[in-house]
């Protein structure tokens, strides 16, 4: 699949500097266009209000990729804000400390990926490319 014709946008909010890095890195070898946040508190603010808000109302819908636990806000609390604020925005959690009861949880909050860490990039990849066909079919539906 060419990531490059589709959908380019993904904001990656995670904490560990280091794993942010890796993770844009990785990212852009794919294709993508990344923009990285240490806080959701700090992405929210730049959704809302910010150089994404416009580009979210009027161009493309990114994907987010978000760390579960961080300290000033958790990705459960940060997916539930971004589910009710913008719906349309595929979500993928990633969580060291994932039980299977977790998963089900995510899944019934319509978190549209779960990835355990420590993770393989491909397992990365592989929630990404789903994410970016449920954009393209929910653009095509409409």
């Amino acid at each position: 699949m060419n990531t490059k014709t589709h959908h380019s946008q993904i904001i990656i909010v995670e904490d560990d500097g280091e794993l942010r890095v890796l993770l844009e890195y990785y990212l852009k070898t794919l294709g993508f266009q990344t923009i990285k946040f240490p806080s959701p508190i700090e992405a929210l603010k730049d959704m809302r209000s910010g150089s994404l808000h416009e580009e979210i109302k009027t161009k493309s819908t990114p994907i987010i990729i978000s760390d579960n636990s961080m300290p000033e806000m958790d990705g459960s609390t940060f997916h539930k804000i971004v589910q009710r604020e913008f719906p349309q925005i595929p979500f993928i959690l990633m969580t060291a400390f994932g039980s299977q009861e977790d998963i089900e949880a995510a899944k019934k909050a319509r978190v549209f990926g779960f990835v355990s860490k420590p993770f393989e990039l491909s397992e990365i990849r592989e929630a990404v490319f789903k994410a970016q066909e449920h954009l393209r079919l929910s653009k095509t539906c409409k």
